[in-house]
């Protein structure tokens, strides 16, 4: 099972695409899994609520993401272990921290 801050891709529909993206995982317990999805399409940043993630940060490396990548803030995801797909990385260091202060946990 993921662990949160890990991120993974995930098939869970998000809007109209059902493509699989990579979803922060935010909160796991016995009840279920719920992440954030991450977009690298960047025309549709909203800096009031989306959390961007640049490669240069020291921490972008362990993301697993290949480009300037962002959490979309719009709501969490309910994930169940079949479907996550794919361990990519996962949030550490001032990175995580940061994204915890955003998040609000």
């Amino acid at each position: 099972m993921a662990e949160p801050l890990e991120i993974y891709n995930v098939a869970v529909p998000v809007g109209e695409s059902t493509d699989l993206r990579p979803f922060v995982i935010v909160h796991v317990s016995s009840a279920g899994m719920h992440g954030l999805p991450l977009s690298a399409q960047l025309d549709c940043y909203v800096r009031t609520r989306d959390f961007l993630i640049e490669p240069s940060d020291p921490d972008f490396g362990k993301t697993g993401l290949a480009k300037k990548s962002y959490v979309l803030g719009i709501h969490e995801f309910q994930i169940t272990p079949s479907d996550l797909r794919m361990r990519r990385g996962e949030l550490t260091g001032d990175l995580a921290r940061r994204f915890l202060e955003w998040y609000g946990r």
